[in-house]
């Protein structure tokens, strides 16, 4: 069954930079919660860009390079980020039962 996310696919890139991003918060020892105000995004942001699977805004990047020190390399990681192109999982979802609908349409007419 495909993913009900709202979102395309994540990527190696986004997974990547969520990695290094956790890296760099847990070596200022700060948890989500704490790191979220110094960035101006909200807790669970933080988290979906953590795990991939968000997008990270250019200005989030640029406030977290300086809350946590990163001696440039989430800008270096961030240059490289792209999202797997491709569709939403509900998107897909839909488009297969839509498709399985429209089969047995024609199979009940004929």
């Amino acid at each position: 069954m495909a993913s009900s996310s709202s979102a395309p696919e994540q990527s190696d890139s986004l997974k990547a930079f969520g990695a290094v991003l956790k890296v760099f918060r847990e070596r200022a020892s700060l948890t989500q919660e704490e790191l979220a105000p110094l960035v101006c995004y909200s807790q669970h942001c933080v988290a979906s860009i953590e795990q991939g699977r968000r997008m990270p805004p250019g200005d989030f990047v640029e406030r977290a390079e300086g809350a946590l020190d990163s001696f440039g390399v989430l800008r270096a990681v961030a240059r490289h980020v792209s999202r797997q192109p491709g569709l939403a999982g509900w998107f897909r979802l839909w488009a297969k039962l839509e498709s399985a609908a429209i089969v047995c349409a024609r199979t009940s007419a004929g």
